[in-house]
């Protein structure tokens, strides 16, 4: 909070409002966040089913890819389901 008050025209009132307004952002931030790669699985495993590949090896698959967005982590998933 001291740094926020160094800033003019701001005091120890306005330092506080700004610090509780901020203390979610983090955690709103890191919930996008999952949403985003839930989604991307969810679509990446729905396009892996309608090639015919079972549940169960779509989901052993897609747990060992380390990409983020559906492209990508169905060219990585397609890549292990041919070792799999």
């Amino acid at each position: 909070m001291n740094g926020v008050k160094k800033v003019p025209g701001i005091g120890p009132k306005s330092a506080g409002r700004i610090l509780v307004e901020l203390s979610g952002f983090d955690t709103q931030l890191a919930l996008s966040q999952n949403e985003d790669m839930d989604s991307s699985f969810a679509q990446a495993s729905e396009a892996l089913e309608s090639l015919g590949f079972k549940k169960e090896k779509i989901s052993k698959a897609l747990s060992q890819c380390s990409a983020d967005d559906t492209a990508s982590l169905v060219k990585e998933a397609l890549r292990l389901l041919k070792t799999i």
